[in-house]
């Protein structure tokens, strides 16, 4: 994402910060580039316009996460919980969304690859990205 820069002033850049509890945060437009996130609980955070690009969000509590707008090109996904969080608008394009991911998740307008996988980039269009 060419000259994207956090508002928030939130850069967690390759942070590892597994298992930890950001529930209710705001992190709007926070650069959260291939964080490592697995089992983190992020229950109702504001991710808004967020860049997930690569983060390992793998059994991730996403429950009723707003990630409006979120860019989560190439991000884990793999047994995340996303029931009720809201995508509207948000890029899983080569995302790795194995499991039910998307299960109960809202989805309107968000730009979705058109097959998923646990183990390679997911497919837009029958091509890989």
């Amino acid at each position: 994402m060419p000259g994207w820069r956090g508002d928030t002033g939130i850069y967690l850049l390759k942070a590892n910060i597994h298992q930890t509890n950001l529930r209710e945060a705001t992190l709007n437009n926070a650069n959260l580039r291939d964080a490592r996130l697995p089992n983190a609980t992020l229950r109702s955070v504001n991710l808004r316009y967020a860049s997930l690009r690569g983060a390992d969000l793998q059994e991730a509590d996403l429950r009723y996460a707003c990630l409006e707008g979120a860019w989560l090109y190439g991000a884990r996904l793999r047994g995340a919980d996303l029931a009720g969080a809201r995508l509207h608008g948000a890029s899983l394009t080569g995302a790795r969304l194995g499991g039910n991911a998307l299960n109960r998740a809202q989805l309107g307008g968000a730009r979705l690859p058109a097959a998923f996988s646990s183990n390679a980039p997911a497919k837009e269009g029958g091509q890989e990205r």
